[in-house]
């Protein structure tokens, strides 16, 4: 059971993973499209916000599992 629980806490933290490379990128793309193109991506502000929730959230199992804390 265990090794169940500390699997799926692992698998968690890689979509904790996906998501923030996926913060970074929509910032990027948000940021060269408005200087570039002056077309800047709608509703960056707010998908952003939404995954950085997710991202906090998600990375407690294993930050428990581990006995640390999310830094």
């Amino acid at each position: 059971m265990t090794r169940i629980v500390t699997a799926a806490a692992r698998i968690v933290c890689y979509v904790a993973a996906a998501f923030l490379l996926a913060m970074v990128v929509i910032n990027v793309a948000d940021v060269v499209l408005r200087s570039g193109f002056d077309a800047p991506l709608f509703g960056t502000y707010e998908v952003v916000e939404f995954l950085l929730a997710a991202v906090a959230f998600l990375a407690i199992p294993e930050a428990f599992l581990r006995d640390q804390h999310i830094a």
